[in-house]
């Protein structure tokens, strides 16, 4: 009922009073669910962290559903476009490289997870926006007359996030680009 301060408190006091039962470990991740329920994404990943090196066996261990709230966490704490702030793409990406890491990792342990769609899903919708990102630096050098910065971040684009989907934007701008650099002035 939204309640997950009363909840959190109930699982600490089965963590505590209880501490060799199976409900203890599942009182400690559900811990960690109210924290990701409340929107506290980093304490939500440190907890499930903790329940991760605890308990490696544990059948929700075991179904990817600790590692996948992980990479929902992160995902969750990557910048969303605002009405009247600047797009999502042009600020800083360093959740979203978080993000990438542990989907990536998700997607290689979980195969056979129920949240392996939705954890690929994420990880195309991740890796779209750190593309995003990377065009959107190439542009900045192009609009400044620094061409061979912007095929270098094009270059790279191309190398770490093949299966974004956006090489063919990619290759006509590195072309223009070539074009630029080669072009005496």
């Amino acid at each position: 009922d939204d309640e997950y301060l009363e909840a959190s408190g109930y699982f600490t006091h089965v963590k505590n009073k209880y501490p060799f039962s199976k409900y203890a470990a599942y009182a400690e991740l559900r811990i960690a669910d109210t924290h990701f329920a409340e929107e506290n994404y980093a304490e939500a990943v440190s907890a499930y962290r903790i329940f991760l090196r605890g308990h490696p066996t544990h059948p929700e261990v075991e179904r990817g559903y600790v590692n996948f709230r992980i990479c929902v966490a992160y995902v969750h704490q990557m910048p969303d476009d605002w009405a009247l702030a600047p797009p999502a793409y042009e600020k800083d990406q360093s959740t979203a490289q978080d993000a990438l890491r542990e989907l990536r990792d998700f997607v290689e342990r979980f195969p056979k997870s129920r949240y392996h769609g939705r954890g690929r899903r994420r990880l195309h919708a991740v890796l779209r926006r750190l593309a995003d990102h990377e065009l959107y630096v190439a542009r900045f050098y192009l609009d400044r007359d620094k061409p061979r910065a912007a095929a270098a971040r094009l270059e790279g684009l191309l190398q770490e996030y093949p299966e974004a989907g956006s090489d063919p934007e990619v290759m006509l701008i590195l072309g223009e680009t070539y074009l630029k650099v080669r072009d005496p002035k």
